[in-house]
């Protein structure tokens, strides 16, 4: 009987320890998702710049179409919001009134929405955020 209660002594002493590691590890487990969450930040915005550069090579986009340009989340204006794919200067010239708009709310974060007033500058403020460097309106 002595035996079963120094073993059941053991057994408490053990799960204490274990639930100090299961602690350590939750808090381990939390910094790592912080760490993730700002390194994904990060590569969105490396992703933007890039694409954003290789945009600028490609002229008015329709010998090699321009990529599609992530907002500052991450978030796909084609895949996530059901938006026109702007892969060259006829896409984005060709977008309606209420497209401009939602392309506006898309990559202009709330508090930053462009001081362009007319329909054209808009379409500017867009071509310039996907790399467009081709003048909409020579």
């Amino acid at each position: 009987m002595a035996a079963v209660r120094t073993d059941m002594a053991a057994i408490k002493t053990d799960m204490a320890a274990i639930r100090t590691d299961m602690c350590a590890i939750k808090t381990d487990i939390a910094a790592i998702k912080t760490d993730v969450a700002t390194m994904k930040m990060r590569l969105v915005t490396v992703e933007i710049i890039t694409k954003v550069a290789e945009n600028a090579r490609r002229d008015d986009g329709t010998r090699r179409p321009y990529h599609i340009i992530p907002d500052v989340d991450g978030r796909d204006p084609v895949r996530d919001e059901n938006l026109t794919a702007l892969y060259n200067i006829k896409a984005i010239k060709a977008l309606s009134r209420e497209e401009v708009t939602q392309y506006l709310s898309f990559y202009a974060p709330a508090g930053d929405e462009p001081l362009a007033s007319t329909f054209d500058a808009k379409l500017q403020y867009i071509a310039n955020k996907v790399g467009c460097t081709v003048d909409l309106f020579p």
